[in-house]
């Protein structure tokens, strides 16, 4: 018999930052302005909003935990019941997050090996190593997910009574000194998530 080797794992992190008070219902207003159309199919997406009302809070929090990594772009997502965001990827980034400000069900994160190793990802039983076609993600408010923003990503339909808010965007690699490397960049990370 073979013992299974689970090497060239995707990462993902997770993370939390309790919601600020009154970050909800601003949002929730400002979904009845005019937004702009992404990935979203229905719903509301708000136009950029780096350094915008209750943004500063989690930029401060990922450039603690990536200090390698600018935050790039920022918006903010409403999910009315029956909305969804279709399958989609965030090109010219290296990593794509999510900090939920509700609890929220629904992200589905496709195998970036799905089209290579096909035939396998079907053979093998889900219980062997995390060896899935795509993993679906609930979240409690306050929850914060980062991930690769190559992997197809996208949010099953609210069937839901009430909104799922998120505040997504994207992280750029921009190293600050050739001197660090890869284990000091994992202690530090694992030290701001875990604050």
């Amino acid at each position: 018999m073979f013992d299974y080797l689970p090497v060239f794992a995707t990462p993902f992190f997770k993370g939390h930052l309790e919601v600020p008070q009154g970050a909800l219902i601003y949002w929730e207003e400002m979904a009845a302005t005019e937004g702009r159309n992404r990935s979203n199919r229905g719903g509301w997406q708000s136009k950029e909003c780096i350094g915008g009302p209750f943004a500063i809070e989690l930029q401060t929090y990922l450039q603690k935990a990536f200090p390698n990594f600018d935050v790039a772009s920022m918006w903010v997502n409403v999910n009315r019941p029956g909305d969804e965001n279709v399958p989609h990827i965030h090109p010219g980034s290296d990593l794509a997050f999510a900090w939920y400000l509700t609890d929220s069900e629904g992200l589905k994160v496709q195998n970036p090996n799905i089209f290579p190793q096909f035939n396998l990802l079907r053979e093998f039983s889900h219980r062997e190593g995390n060896v899935y076609e795509s993993i679906d993600f609930n979240f409690a408010a306050g929850d914060i997910v980062v991930f690769p923003s190559h992997c197809v990503h996208s949010v099953n339909r609210n069937s839901g009574t009430t909104n799922r808010v998120s505040m997504s965007g994207n992280l750029k690699w921009n190293p600050r000194t050739a001197e660090t490397n890869a284990t000091g960049n994992q202690g530090q990370l694992s030290q701001a998530l875990s604050e």
